[in-house]
């Protein structure tokens, strides 16, 4: 809190929830005798606090007398635990084509070809080598020396010619034979060329990777959203902040300076004496105040109240200043607090009575367990941006009133969820809310409506859940629930009972403007008192919760149809007796029910705007079939 104005009261000053105080002037002198008057007695010694570091210092006269220290900041808050993680996004889109396939080239080298695909070398085709020559066939073997002819005849001579390929012998003018050279032996056939090295297959192209997909992170209440791939997949919360330090504690008042003893009569021209001065030294647990030497008390006992605009500060029972600073928007017991959920969690951690001292706006949650706390509206307004604002858990209790006029707390989704173990207790205020406004939730959820203004703009006030099974109580004593409805296909209802446990109406105002006053499709419903009243068209019908079984403008409907995970058809009832008033524009009294079930009424008093169908009467019991002057046909002993 800033320090800033400080009242002043009857000579003291205050000064950060200390208060100095001088001696008033010391009174008169009496008249010497023939003399001249005494004069005033000196003042007191003044007051004051000089800033230094961590707090003030408190000097009277010109000497220090203590040192009032700064309050201790609070330590930061921890941070807030981490969100789950998000569920892995879809599958990112197909990648393009990989890239082409590399091309190869061949260059000569010595011998061959030298192969490269994609820049490098793959191989080496070489080229077939020449086979080697064929080998000189064998020389012809020499012919045989002919015999040696008979003489002949005189003068007969031979001669040789050589023709193609030898040499043609002639005797006597005639050819006797012809000697044939010898053939050179066929070339060696060539070597067939070397087979050419097989290219290297091409590498694969590798595949493509899947695009990743992209995430993104929004800010949303209280943290971020996480997106992946277009989906969301988590959200991350902020830590919330320590609470502030406390505040220190005031410090105590000064004791008031002794008046200044009057001046003797005596010789002429003598002042009074001074007044005495005063020290104040601190002592535990305050101020041991001294006056001329002598001790004259400890200052103790001094309080701080709450204001719009700072703090009251009040000793021994009297208001002696006030402390202005950064206005107050509410206290928690004797604390003030410029910050609501600061306020609201200090209340959350250690219990106690929260007062509004002003409107606020309140986008954290307040979750309590095994505390109890108190929210006095005091004629302001809550305006929650979060859709669960105020959760009460195991072992906590949660009490709403309004102090002043016109208080109210104002929900976007829902206003109180009631966890396992939890009480909620609404005694005065309004709860506005587009669900629900008071939810109990979990095994040994209590809620009790005892006054106050619930209002629900498009479902039910006050609303169980047919997934659950668990034993839940609500108690409605009196106040106004108001249910409406906006969604197409859906009937509004005043008081939703969709799992096991029980709903007691014993006083109140339930209505509901265009669907059912309660609907019960699991647990015991008892009504002994109050007015529940069904309104819209007779011929409406519509669904509640996520049944497909409609609903008609009916003070109570029983839908066994929907066929809840809590219902149990042997023992769940309906009991209406009392003083009880239900009205509704289709009829009082509806069912829903398969082939086979039976009806779970028992009525046995109460006032009904329609005529009963005869199994809903008690045993014993009769309904009259004159209506009474204000339309409605009661129920009684026979």
């Amino acid at each position: 809190m800033k320090l800033g104005t400080i009242s002043k009261l009857a000579g003291c000053g205050l000064l950060l929830s200390i208060v100095a105080c001088t001696g008033p002037e010391g009174a008169a002198g009496a008249d010497g005798k023939d003399g001249r008057n005494g004069t005033n007695g000196l003042n007191g010694d003044a007051c004051w606090a000089e800033r230094v570091s961590g707090g003030f210092q408190l000097i009277c006269g010109i000497d220090t007398v203590g040192v009032l220290k700064d309050g201790a900041k609070g330590d930061p808050g921890q941070p807030g635990e981490q969100g789950e993680p998000g569920t892995p996004g879809a599958q990112g889109p197909k990648g393009d084509d990989g890239a082409a396939g590399t091309s190869c080239s061949a260059a000569p080298v010595d011998g061959g070809f030298q192969i490269s695909c994609g820049g490098e070398v793959v191989g080496t085709i070489l080229n077939g080598q020449d086979g080697a020559p064929g080998a000189d066939g064998a020389p012809g073997a020499d012919g045989a020396p002919g015999a040696d002819g008979a003489p002949g005849a005189d003068g007969t001579s031979c001669s040789a010619v050589p023709i193609d390929g030898g040499i043609q012998i002639s005797c006597g003018g005639e050819v006797v034979g012809t000697i044939m050279n010898g053939q050179n032996g066929a070339d060696g056939a060539p070597g067939a060329d070397g087979a050419p090295g097989a290219d290297g297959a091409p590498g694969a192209d590798g595949a493509p990777g899947a695009d990743g997909t992209s995430c993104s992170a929004a800010p949303v209440d209280g943290g971020f959203q996480l997106s992946c791939g277009g989906e969301v997949v988590g959200t991350i919360l902020n830590g919330q902040d320590g609470a502030p330090g406390a505040d220190g504690a005031p410090g105590a008042d000064g004791a008031p300076g002794q008046d200044g003893a009057p001046g003797q009569d005596g010789a002429p021209g003598q002042d009074g004496a001074d007044g005495a001065s005063c020290t104040a030294t601190p002592v535990n647990g305050g101020y041991d105040m001294v006056c001329d030497g002598v001790s004259v008390g400890t200052v103790t006992s001094c309080t701080a109240r709450a204001l719009e605009n700072g703090v009251e500060i009040s000793c021994g029972g009297e208001v002696v200043g006030v402390l202005l600073g950064s206005p107050a928007v509410a206290t928690v017991g004797n604390k003030a607090y410029s910050d609501a959920s600061a306020a609201l969690a200090a209340a959350a951690a250690d219990g106690g009575t929260v007062t509004l001292a002003a409107d606020i706006s309140f986008s954290d949650q307040m979750t309590l367990t095994d505390v109890d706390v108190e929210i006095d509206l005091n004629g302001k307004t809550v305006t929650a941006t979060n859709s669960y604002p105020f959760v009460v858990d195991a072992g906590a209790s949660l009490v709403i009133r309004d102090n002043g006029a016109g208080g109210k707390i104002v929900a976007p989704v829902y206003g109180v969820w009631v966890q396992d173990g939890g009480t909620l207790t609404v005694e005065s205020g309004t709860i506005e809310s587009v669900e629900s406004t008071v939810v109990p939730w979990g095994e040994g959820s209590i809620v009790n409506i005892n006054g106050g203004t619930l209002t629900a703009s498009d479902n039910c006030p006050v609303s169980g859940n047919g997934s659950r099974t668990s034993n839940s109580v609500i108690n409605i004593t009196g106040g106004e629930i108001i249910g409406n409805i906006t969604s197409a296909g859906y009937a509004s209802c005043g008081v939703y009972a969709p799992n096991a446990g029980q709903v007691n109406i014993s006083g109140g105002h339930i209505v509901s403007t265009n669907g059912a006053g309660v609907v019960v499709r699991a647990g015991t419903l008892n009504i002994t008192g109050g007015t529940i009243e069904a309104q819209g068209d007779a011929a409406f019908k519509g669904k509640v919760g996520d049944s497909r079984v409609v609903v008609t403008t009916s003070a109570v409907v029983v839908d066994l149809a929907s066929h809840y995970p809590g219902l149990d058809v042997d023992n769940d009832k309906v009991n209406i007796s009392g003083d009880a008033v239900l009205s509704g524009s289709h009829a009082a009294l509806d069912e829903v029910l398969d082939a086979g079930q039976s009806t779970i009424y028992s009525v046995s008093g109460g006032s009904f705007n329609t005529l009963l169908p005869a199994e809903f009467i008690a045993a014993g019991y009769a309904q009259s079939t004159v209506a009474d002057d204000q339309g409605y046909f009661t129920v009684q002993p026979e």
